[in-house]
């Protein structure tokens, strides 16, 4: 006996709650992306200040004009480091923060997943119940007409 196919009740919110942690992941992947960009410019920034520091001898074999240049050239490059470290720093937070939307969006997928699988065995139970009585009924019947034609 084919009963009334099941519907979750939620699909449309289910539907977009999934679509919102599929946002999240991909927001985490951005994030993700742009520090390990940011991690490489702060490893060339290091790079860059330990060739200049490491330039400083020869710039002292130059002259005092050519040691206040080179100065200035290391401080450069130190504020570059600094500037990646804290562009790094805020990178990072935003993958944290990206991970914290990301399991919220779970989260609230999978409650709905849950419901939906709740109220499927439900509407199972319900379905069978009812055909149950449908065949309690007819052996019933049929019982009372034997009993009626025999008697």
């Amino acid at each position: 006996m084919p009963g009334k196919p099941f519907r979750f009740s939620l699909q449309s919110v289910s539907d977009l709650r999934e679509r919102e942690a599929e946002q999240a992941e991909q927001q985490l992947a951005q994030a993700l992306q742009r520090c390990a960009r940011q991690e490489a410019a702060v490893q060339s920034a290091e790079a860059h200040l330990a060739a200049v520091v490491a330039g400083m001898e020869a710039a002292c074999r130059r002259g005092l004009h050519a040691v206040r240049q080179h100065e200035a050239f290391r401080r450069d490059a130190r504020r570059a480091v600094q500037q990646a470290q804290r562009l790094l720093e805020s990178h990072r937070r935003q993958v944290e923060q990206a991970r914290r939307v990301l399991q919220l969006r779970k989260t609230a997928q999978e409650t709905l997943v849950t419901l939906r699988d709740h109220e499927q065995v439900q509407h199972q139970a319900a379905h069978l119940s009812a055909e149950a009585a449908h065949l309690d009924e007819q052996a019933l019947s049929i019982y009372l007409r034997r009993q009626r034609s025999a008697g």
